[in-house]
């Protein structure tokens, strides 16, 4: 209980039942008398949190407090009860000019799928920190995620609320069921709301480089204190689309007495600037293998652009030139054309350029030389059927303007790539 009341509520509490304040120190503590005469039993209690003695000092309060007062005991449980925070309070609030309190359906949704990838990405971090995760860590950060509450938005802003378990374990490595050994590797919900926040303090840092230097290192040097591909991505979620996006802790006094002084409140705030270099990074943390020019060839099995007349996207079920099965390639209009025009007379594809595996997917960057060609006739056929033409999006499987979606990394066979 001593953990769930605040001095000030406590303080209350003594005013309801007829204690009287005679005394103390502004800011340290104050002493409080019984009702009665003046030689009445009294207490101290302590006002200061980051005092060594602050919790022992609270507790001999309260216990001085309900050895006297009988209707004090009911107060104090209806209290903790009510106003006992749900756990570490992360606030992701997305600046955009709208109505006061609504935001466009199609930004609520990625903001509330971003604030989930986000702590998922923490969550592995916390594990073992990569700058591409992809698969790895996935049971160890749901186990997290299913922990974790989701509260209301604020009035006047767009909020997404989350309550983080602060005291609870996860485990590594899960206690197998029956077994009596227990589970190895234990972090408690406040280490990875630690890791979560020590990430995006690293951001900061790394976004500041880049803009002083051009150079990535930032981002790489930050994968220590949690920076990975899949954090980034979230961050771009969370901005894109706004008017600048903050994300903000507010700490809920943990029970165990090992933990340090109490917290401050932390905001971090990005700008919208900070989308290009973002974007930027999670292209730089996703390559997992060093780039290389080849030439492929192939049959084109997904055509994809926005608008009539406007760069795209295809790909390529390969034939030759590459280890990879598929691989997806941005072209310029005219490029587009040729595909395009490849596809409809059911030809193949040869194209030349710098071949790059981003997580599972392969890429191929600055294609050259592009030039139908025979393929053989089975081939053919099954490219034929199963060709998709995707007209007004930008990412591959979506029907709106919205970035790729990390689910369909994330969830794929992790031996499954292209």
């Amino acid at each position: 209980m001593a953990t769930e009341i605040s001095p000030t509520e406590l303080a209350t509490v003594l005013e309801r039942v007829g204690w009287s304040q005679y005394g103390g120190q502004e800011g340290l503590y104050s002493r409080w008398r019984a009702p009665g005469e003046e030689n009445a039993p009294s207490l101290l209690l302590p006002l200061n949190r980051s005092m060594a003695d602050y919790f022992d000092l609270f507790q001999q309060a309260l216990a001085a407090l309900l050895k006297r007062e009988s209707k004090a005991e009911k107060l104090l449980r209806r209290l903790s009860r009510d106003a006992a925070p749900l756990g570490d309070e992360i606030r992701f609030r997305k600046e955009i000019t709208t109505i006061a309190g609504a935001i466009p359906w199609l930004s609520g949704e990625s903001l509330i799928e971003s604030a989930r990838l986000a702590l998922l990405a923490s969550a592995k971090s916390r594990k073992s920190p990569k700058s591409y995760f992809g698969n790895a860590n996935s049971k160890f950060a749901y186990s997290y995620l299913n922990s974790v509450l989701m509260g209301q938005t604020d009035n006047s802003s767009y909020v997404i609320t989350a309550y983080a378990p602060v005291d609870q374990l996860f485990y590594e490595r899960p206690k197998d069921e029956g077994s009596t050994l227990p589970g190895i590797g234990s972090h408690t919900g406040r280490d990875i709301t630690k890791t979560f926040i020590s990430s995006l303090e690293a951001t900061q840092e790394a976004i500041d480089h880049f803009e002083r230097s051009s150079s990535m290192s930032g981002f790489d040097n930050g994968v220590r204190n949690g920076i990975s591909y899949e954090l980034i991505y979230a961050l771009q979620g969370v901005l894109e689309n706004s008017d600048g996006a903050d994300i903000s802790v507010s700490w809920k006094p943990a029970s165990s007495l090992d933990e340090d002084s109490v917290l401050e409140p932390v905001t971090l705030e990005f700008e919208p600037r900070h989308a290009i270099t973002l974007e930027k990074a999670c292209t730089h943390l996703a390559v997992t293998s060093p780039s290389e020019v080849v030439t492929i060839m192939g049959a084109v099995t997904l055509l994809d652009r926005p608008n009539p007349g406007s760069p795209g996207v295809i790909r390529v079920e390969v034939v030759s030139g590459s280890p990879a099965r598929k691989i997806r390639v941005r072209l310029e209009e005219d490029q587009y054309r040729i595909a395009l025009e490849v596809h409809r007379s059911e030809s193949g594809i040869v194209l030349t350029g710098r071949q790059e595996k981003e997580g599972r997917y392969y890429w191929l960057y600055d294609a050259r030389d592009i030039r139908p060609i025979e393929l053989p006739g089975n081939l053919t056929m099954r490219a034929a059927r199963s060709v998709q033409y995707v007209s007004g999006q930008t990412s591959i499987g979506g029907t709106e303007q919205r970035r790729a979606p990390i689910a369909e990394l994330e969830h794929r066979n992790p031996e499954e790539a292209e």
